[in-house]
């Protein structure tokens, strides 16, 4: 298909959940914005209150936005293989 397999992946590194709303999956894109909104609060009032550079909540935070990113790539590519599958259902063997 012409659409951009990186797409997804991009939008989801720049927006929380941006790649998941690419893909029209809007439940997965709020669940994604908040978890990293939240991740990031928190990680933020970590580094505010104690300054440490060592933090759960770093790790958290990486964890999710990577997770957002890997999801919002897999998804596409299912999202066209399936697609391919159709098309490739309805040619005529002869």
């Amino acid at each position: 298909m012409c659409d951009n397999l990186w797409l997804p992946p991009l939008l989801s590194t720049i927006f929380p959940g941006g790649g998941q709303l690419y893909n029209k999956n809007y439940l997965k894109a709020g669940i994604f914005a908040a978890a990293e909104i939240t991740g990031g609060i928190l990680l933020y009032n970590e580094y505010k209150k104690d300054g440490e550079k060592e933090s759960m909540y770093r790790d958290i935070f990486i964890g999710i936005v990577s997770f957002s990113i890997l999801d919002a790539y897999i998804s596409k590519e299912l999202k066209e293989n399936i697609i391919k599958e159709e098309i490739s259902d309805t040619l005529k063997v002869k």
